[in-house]
């Protein structure tokens, strides 16, 4: 995947904490994990039913782009579940939060993303993972090699692999992680460039709410 790089703000990854999505992978292991995952953690629940028995790394569908650019661009997905699309979520803040497993900022963040999805559930709150830049060196598919990261790390939220289409439509991505906060609305009012704290997320999404 070619991914527009802007050189200013890929010089910012540096003070952002960010990967810059033209590198190639910088993991240790190609079956490392994201570190610390949170205790007692179960995995997350269907529609608020039965805890799901394992990830869900979905295929992107379509992207509807909007004119008016404060709104966030729908787009749909299909996993082992079904079909979705963002706007399924109206009515929840939602953390649109492209990643790479070979980027080590995105694996330091997962932790507090994951324990915070759980706390708060899924009445008003969702993560969706839109998975960039993977390059599987153990010769298994996209899909596959992020399935098994995400089995490893239990993060239970829905996972996208996204395209070249997604990633322009919100605006070009040139440092990962990247994440987008949706209102109830389908606003987008905060976009980070750059791994945040437990904390800093959490502010947000009391502010988005």
């Amino acid at each position: 995947m070619k991914l527009r790089l802007i050189l200013p703000l890929a010089i910012a990854t540096l003070a952002v904490a960010g990967c810059n999505t033209t590198k190639t992978d910088q993991r240790a292991d190609s079956g490392s994990t994201a570190g610390t995952t949170p205790s007692g953690s179960t995995g997350g629940a269907l529609g608020g039913g039965a805890p799901q028995a394992a990830p869900r790394v979905g295929s992107f569908g379509s992207v509807s782009e909007t004119s008016d650019k404060a709104m966030a661009a729908d787009f749909g997905w299909t996993d082992v579940s079904g079909d979705h699309k963002l706007s399924d979520y109206r009515g929840k803040v939602v953390f649109i939060n492209f990643w790479g497993t070979w980027c080590p900022p995105c694996r330091r963040e997962l932790p507090s993303l994951i324990k915070l999805r759980e706390e708060l559930g899924q009445e008003k709150f969702e993560i969706i993972g839109i998975n960039v830049g993977e390059q599987p060196r153990d010769g298994s598919s996209v899909e596959a090699h992020v399935a098994k990261f995400a089995t490893a790390n239990k993060i239970m939220y829905p996972l996208v692999i996204g395209d070249e289409a997604l990633v322009n439509a919100y605006g070009g991505i040139q440092v990962v992680p990247t994440t987008f906060v949706v209102d109830g609305t389908g606003r987008i009012v905060e976009r980070i460039e750059g791994s945040r704290d437990e904390a800093g997320f959490r502010a947000l999404i009391e502010k988005a709410m």
